[in-house]
C-alpha cells in the first residue's frame, strides 16, 4: 500500500493478510503516529492523499471450481476476504 507522499518520497506498506486482510485501520494509524510522532505534527496530521487496495480475493466468482487446485484457491479466496468498506466505514465513524 502506498500512502500519501513526504517531500516526494512516497511511502510503503505492506500487509499481506499477517495483521489483517484488509489493513486500512492500520495504515491510517501508522499515517498519523508518523506524523504526530516522528514530524511532531499534533494538530496538522495532513490527510492521506492516495491509498490503493489490490483485491486478490474476490468474494464473488462467476464459476464453480471443479479441480482441487480450484477448490483450494475459492477457500483462500473466502478466508481473505476483503473487509475494505466495512473498515472504511468504522475508520470514518471513529474519525466522526
Amino acid at each position: 500500500m502506498v500512502i500519501g507522499n513526504n517531500n516526494d518520497k512516497k511511502r510503503y506498506f505492506w500487509d499481506g493478510g499477517l495483521l489483517s486482510n484488509t489493513p486500512v485501520r492500520e495504515v491510517i494509524h501508522a499515517h498519523e503516529d508518523y506524523w504526530v510522532n516522528v514530524k511532531g505534527a499534533k494538530n496538522s496530521v495532513p490527510d492521506l492523499e492516495e491509498l490503493i487496495i489490490v483485491n486478490l480475493h474476490p468474494s464473488k466468482e462467476n464459476y464453480i471450481p471443479l479441480d482441487r487446485d480450484g477448490v483450494i484457491s475459492r477457500r483462500e479466496d473466502i478466508t481473505f476476504d476483503d473487509r475494505t468498506m466495512h473498515d472504511v466505514k468504522v475508520s470514518r465513524i471513529m474519525a466522526d
